[in-house]
């Protein structure tokens, strides 16, 4: 056994120096100089030679003794740590029930090469091991309308099947934008003559055209496939339908059915759900194609032709009552019934507006039979002058007054027939009613002769154009498809619900677990692998949510789609919402349906976050089914250790040892009467007469009872004492993955077992001389946090986990005075633990108050990052121990990557395995918990200098010299000689306080090889 630790390190001038600071921080006294020493100087160092001398006589106290101090301090040897591993089993193809596995269960890790003898592990709890599977896994994002498909990177055997390397994926963060959009396909219309424009038309449950559908215009774009991409169409929405003009149109598979589809892209701000989208019924579809487009071949006003390459007025240059003008329109006309024409005019920009008037106009075509009136043109309040039953046409040039189009139907095609001495294909445009004002006149009112106003603003035109389409529309399923991305497709005409997107159900973030069939009644346990976060390559920081508040943890739900909706389950949650690896265990509920979301059908289980901020955001690896945990330790029940005699002093052994904590010991005090708990104590110093009190040897499996007066002893029976416990642990149970794999109890229908993480925890029991080491940190803090030390021992306390840990205190500075006023915390500028540095220290405003606790755990990987867990254990446990002042923070520490840039002289057989070697070397040099020159990891703050990895590569086998070496550290970080120095900034080194968070680790090094001569 080696020598225990010092009580107490500091040298008696170490002493003296600090009570002098203390007591001038508390007091008006000031030290004086060693060669002068007041009262106050000689009282302090009589104090510190006293303590000294009663420290170094705890240290001298012979190991016994001293072991019964320790205990007396509360200090006790600590018992082996348990290796502890997700076991993951498979049930055989084709079992025709779920099997089962029982507590306690007994898997062995063979011997290895650094393991010579095998390892036995046990089930802690029953397992179920279901047969179906889980086939599907999604990650939603509301927020962002993202959803990510990371079914073959959450399931292993998925991704083996496929092929595929597994990337780790973010639980509830998405990235992947929805597919929102509903597809449209009706290749009798589009396929073989492609439309100028295409009419579309969307009809609810209750008939109504369009619904609420138009109102959202801009929240709606239309696509088509080109051939080799989906490309933007030309779209606008009008009171009864979208009007397209596609620039292409190509067939293109959708959804396994090709064809030539027209794609409805909806915004995520347009998803409301039933409020905006109704329930969709039936689609129309019309395509629109152009016949013909071009100018009147003819102008006839009256007996004369008209020049339309200059202005001209088309009724005259004082219309009046059946003004007309006649408009040979060509091949225009020769078109087929149920064509529309468009009449465009263009006004003259030279000439005046016509004044608005209540003028008509009447469209009549030359038909074989005479004119035939095809509509009228009038404003709504003139719609009782035109003859009963006519026709109104569409006029948006308002009678010729603005540029517009008249458009009306043709009633088939138009003959050419002589007309005025002149043959064509004739429109007649003639006023019929009202006039466009009139031109002033002299006019005599009782015998006083007046001039009118001059009203008259006949229309006047620059052109004219004519414009013959045909349209023709399909409302039948058999020819309108529809197809949602999200959920398959549904024929037109078949009510497809009260939304056409029903996977819009919830506005939390979620993570979403789909099975290929519905799992009933069953207890379902699932390994959520979750890792540790990664540091940013540029900054060495862990993605950190800056609104992070470790007083309102993160809660999730977790649900099941059922008959009756999504019904929550009661989960036992070993992973804390996903914040570190875990199991999840629950019960599947006895309707469970299936769903489809996502384009996929499953009875589907989801987490929904609900609330709290994480600290870094959950990164998952895999997603497990039939997972339980096992430990490199056994249960022993209720075995029975003795049988009492009623005498003082009684003692037991159990069968096994060393006996881990948890465990219950019962005696039974009368003949067949039931069994009572007892409880442990440390010792019976405490303990009166009756207390039911027994000490536990946990090394040796050793219980002692009281005598009496001290602790009351157990009364006379047979076999009437029994203790229920864990024994085993130890470092030889941390075995790599997938070592765990055999089987040694009986367990039908389970093909295979496997743990497919490695086992970690495990411990050799702490021996008294390490215990002792604690003695000091314990006596210094006393459960406390106030001086740097108190927040890192505290913090290693708080779990085994934690490795390493650095205390970031507040920044001091004299130019900016500190209130020392607990009362004035609400300024920012009271409440750090007051009078510690001395009434006259100054705080930086920036840190004022603020501790940050830099915390790194246990781990083999290149940059052992905390867990949120973790985090969140050591804030809480440090917030309970400090003042409730402080700022406290919790968090990870800053990497800084030095990466190496090399020549190596060796020769060209060995240059592989020289590279191979010496990127080893430098990988365990730069590890920042075992790498450095003694192997202990590194100092935070402190990088290496070109020489020390000059020497790292020089004794690398094979290496005959080093050249061109370069050793870059991003961040950069202070060189040795400068660390705790504050200086001027230089070259982008990370200033004084960042350092202090900082850690080496391994980059991506660039080394080759020169041949050595």
């Amino acid at each position: 056994m080696s020598e225990a630790p010092p009580f107490d390190g500091r040298s008696e001038s170490e002493l003296v120096e600090v009570t002098e600071t203390l007591v001038s921080a508390f007091t008006g006294w000031q030290p004086s100089p060693e060669d002068d020493l007041d009262l106050g100087g000689a009282m302090v160092r009589l104090f510190s030679r006293l303590a000294r001398r009663a420290v170094e006589a705890v240290d001298e106290t012979p190991g016994q003794l001293a072991g019964e101090l320790f205990r007396l301090l509360g200090t006790r040897p600590q018992p082996p740590g348990v290796a502890r591993a997700p076991l993951v089993f498979s049930p055989v193809d084709g079992a025709g029930r779920d099997p089962i596995v029982p507590a306690n269960a007994e898997i062995a890790a063979a011997a290895d090469d650094t393991q010579p003898d095998s390892t036995s592990f046990y089930t802690e709890n029953d397992l179920t091991v279901l047969r179906t599977p889980v086939t599907a896994v999604r990650v939603v994002d509301p927020t962002t309308d993202c959803v990510d498909d990371v079914t073959v990177h959450a399931l292993p055997a998925v991704a083996e099947e496929a092929g595929v390397t597994r990337e780790p994926w973010h639980a509830f963060d998405a990235q992947t934008r929805v597919d929102r959009a509903l597809y449209f396909a009706c290749d009798a219309l589009l396929a073989h003559d492609p439309p100028e424009e295409i009419l579309l038309l969307l009809i609810d449950g209750r008939g109504r055209r369009n619904s609420l559908w138009t109102l959202m215009s801009d929240d709606v774009e239309f696509h088509t496939w080109d051939g080799e991409a989906w490309v933007a169409a030309e779209a606008s929405a009008g009171a009864h339908a979208y009007t397209l003009r596609p620039a292409a149109l190509a067939p293109v598979e959708v959804g396994g059915v090709e064809a030539v589809w027209i794609k409805m892209e909806i915004h995520k701000q347009a998803v409301i759900g039933e409020r905006v989208f109704g329930d969709l019924h039936t689609v129309r579809m019309t395509s629109v194609r152009l016949l013909a487009d071009r100018a009147p071949l003819q102008l006839v006003h009256g007996l004369f032709a008209v020049d339309a390459s200059a202005d001209f007025a088309p009724f005259g240059k004082i219309p009046e009552f059946n003004a007309s003008l006649l408009i040979d329109g060509g091949e225009a006309f020769v078109q087929p019934a149920e064509a529309t024409v468009e009449v465009s005019y263009t006004v003259s920009q030279w000439h005046p507006t016509a004044a608005p008037v209540g003028a008509i106009i009447a469209y009549e075509l030359l038909l074989a039979d005479g004119w035939h009136t095809v509509g009228y043109a009038c404003d709504d309040a003139q719609a009782g002058d035109v003859p009963a039953g006519a026709t109104r046409i569409t006029d948006e040039s308002l009678r010729l007054r603005r540029s517009g189009i008249a458009r009306f139907t043709l009633p088939g095609p138009v003959p050419i027939i002589e007309h005025g001495g002149r043959e064509g294909r004739w429109l007649r445009v003639r006023l019929v009613k009202g006039d466009y004002g009139a031109v002033s006149r002299l006019t005599v009112v009782d015998a006083t002769p007046t001039m009118t106003e001059d009203t008259l603003a006949p229309p006047w035109l620059s052109s004219i154009r004519l414009t013959s389409r045909s349209s023709q529309s399909l409302d039948a399923p058999e020819d309108v498809r529809i197809a949602r991305r999200q959920s398959g497709f549904v024929r037109a005409g078949v009510e497809v619900g009260p939304c056409p997107f029903p996977d819009a159900d919830t506005e939390d973030k979620s993570l979403w677990i789909g099975f290929s069939e519905p799992v009933a009644n069953a207890p379902m346990a699932m390994h959520v692998e979750v890792l540790p976060p990664v540091a940013d390559t540029v900054t060495g920081l862990l993605p950190r949510n800056p609104d992070w508040n470790p007083d309102e943890p993160v809660r999730v739900t977790w649900e099941a789609s059922t008959a009756e909706g999504w019904v929550e389950l009661v989960v036992d949650d070993d992973t804390q919402a996903l914040s570190k690896p875990g199991i999840l265990r629950f019960i599947a509920p006895h309707d469970g349906v299936m769903l489809d979301r996502f384009g996929t059908t499953a009875q589907w289980f989801r987490a929904r976050w609900v609330e709290g901020s994480y600290h870094h955001p959950p990164r998952i690896s895999a997603i497990r089914l039939n997972a339980v945990y096992a430990r490199a330790a056994t249960s022993v029940s209720e075995e029975v250790i003795g049988s009492g005699t009623g005498g003082i002093d009684q003692a037991f052994s159990t069968s096994r040892s060393p006996i881990l904590s948890g465990e219950v010991l019962e005696v039974r005090e009368e003949t067949n009467g039931p069994w009572i708990r007892w409880r442990q104590v440390p010792d019976f110093n405490g303990s009166g007469p009756q207390d039911r009190h027994y000490a536990l040897d946990p090394e040796a499996g050793e219980v002692t009872f009281g005598n009496g007066r001290r602790g009351t002893p157990p009364p006379k029976g047979d076999n009437n004492i029994r203790l229920s416990y864990v024994t085993g642990g130890g470092a030889e149970g941390n075995r790599a993955a997938g070592t765990i794999n055999q089987p040694r109890t009986a367990m039908p229908l389970v093909d295979s077992v496997s743990n497919p993480v490695a086992s970690e925890g495990g411990r050799d029991a702490y021996m008294p001389d390490v215990v002792a080491g604690e003695v000091p940190r314990t006596m210094r803090h006393r459960d406390r946090a106030v001086t740097p030390d108190d927040f890192a021992d505290l913090a290693r306390e708080a779990s085994d986990t934690v490795c390493r840990v650095a205390v970031i205190e507040p920044d001091f500075t004299r130019d900016n005075p500190v209130n020392f006023d607990p009362e004035k915390k609400a300024t920012g500028r009271g409440g750090w633990i007051q009078g510690v540095l001395g009434a006259e220290v100054a705080s930086s405003a920036a840190h004022i108050g603020l501790v940050e606790v830099v915390v790194v755990p246990h781990g083999t990987e290149a940059r052992p990052n905390p867990s949120q867990a973790l985090l969140d254990t050591v804030h809480h446990a440090l917030a309970a121990r400090a003042d409730a002042s402080v700022d406290l923070k919790v968090t990870g520490p800053r990497w800084a990557t030095v990466t190496v840039t090399a020549e190596l002289g060796a020769s060209a057989a060995e240059a592989a395995r020289v590279i191979s070697d010496a990127t080893a070397a430098l990988d365990r040099y730069l590890h920042p918990l075992t790498g450095g020159v003694e192997g202990n990891g590194w100092p935070f703050g402190r990088r290496p200098r070109d020489s020390d990895i000059q020497a790292v590569l020089a004794e690398v086998g094979g290496v005959q010299f080093v050249r061109r070496l370069a050793v870059d550290c991003r961040p950069l970080l202070p060189l040795p000689e400068f660390v705790g120095v504050d200086r001027d900034i230089a070259l982008d080194e990370l200033s004084h306080r960042e350092a202090k968070s900082a850690l080496v680790a391994t980059g991506e090094h660039r080394l080759t090889v020169v041949e050595a001569r």
